[in-house]
């Protein structure tokens, strides 16, 4: 997938971002020399025949090894910022006394299984942290996967075709203004209808309203039927062409505060 338009925001708080990046891109890099194989944790090989979307978390296993030692970084990144830096110690000592494996934690609270109480941590930092530990690993399996790009082009559901999450992100192509959604937890991108809200189908123009960011490219989609929200980079308002800016990941967390925009007039993603 190409890189978007890079949002802005405090340098160092696009520096987290890009250091959360940094990560993921060290991850690909051992995956890789590991020569893991999508089969190989669960999911199908090749899209061609398969039904979408291909996975499902419950079908997910996440290498046991990357995974714990992602999960240690992404917690060491979000105590040196000061993100629940108590509760996370706590929370990673617990888990390396139990029997409980990184990548099992992570499938399972993405997946809505109960995990039990690891030490004083708060749901929200327990959430963040597997959300971002999983997301590239999904991302990574995704781009694995024979032939998931070409099905993908013509998928134009309301969700991914891999993992079938919601899109939190979506963007209007500079060429011809399509409209395309990417996938909040594992950022595959697929086509979708213009005027179409993807999480309830209202196609109707008056149930539909949207609001700019002045002097950015962003924007934020609104439905009158279902009051769900969706960010979107509009790149007929850039100077430049994609592949000069930053991740989607990026791009979707430095954007938070349009959600927060979006929640004061009755809007938000869905959950």
């Amino acid at each position: 997938m190409q890189e978007l338009y890079p949002p802005s925001g405090p340098p160092e708080e696009l520096a987290v971002y890009e250091r959360l990046d940094d990560l993921y891109s060290a991850l690909y890099d051992r995956l890789q020399s590991a020569g893991l194989a999508p089969g190989d944790v669960g999911c199908p090989a090749s899209a061609e025949g398969q039904k979408l979307p291909l996975l499902t978390l419950e079908m997910l296993e996440l290498p046991a090894e990357p995974a714990a030692e992602l999960l240690a970084e992404i917690c060491d990144l979000l105590e040196a910022e000061g993100e629940g830096s108590e509760e996370l110690g706590s929370f990673c000592a617990e888990l390396e006394a139990s029997e409980l494996e990184a990548g099992e934690l992570i499938v399972r609270r993405l997946s809505g299984q109960q995990i039990g109480r690891m030490g004083e941590v708060c749901e929200e930092v327990l959430d963040l942290v597997a959300v971002l530990t999983a997301r590239p690993f999904l991302r990574w399996f995704a781009d694995h996967v024979d032939g998931l790009e070409e099905r993908s082009v013509d998928w134009m559901e309301g969700i991914c075709p891999f993992c079938g999450a919601t899109p939190e992100l979506g963007c209007l192509t500079d060429d011809e203004g399509q409209r395309m959604l990417f996938c909040w937890l594992c950022g595959t991108e697929w086509r979708f209808h213009r005027l179409k809200c993807p999480y309830c189908g209202e196609e109707e123009a008056d149930g539909h309203r949207y609001f700019t960011v002045e002097n950015t490219p962003y924007r934020v989609d609104l439905c009158g039927s279902c009051n769900c929200s969706l960010k979107t980079v509009d790149e007929r308002r850039l100077n430049s062409t994609r592949g000069s800016g930053v991740s989607w990941v990026v791009n979707d967390l430095l954007s938070l505060h349009l959600d927060v925009a979006a929640q004061e007039e009755g809007f938000a993603p869905p959950k």
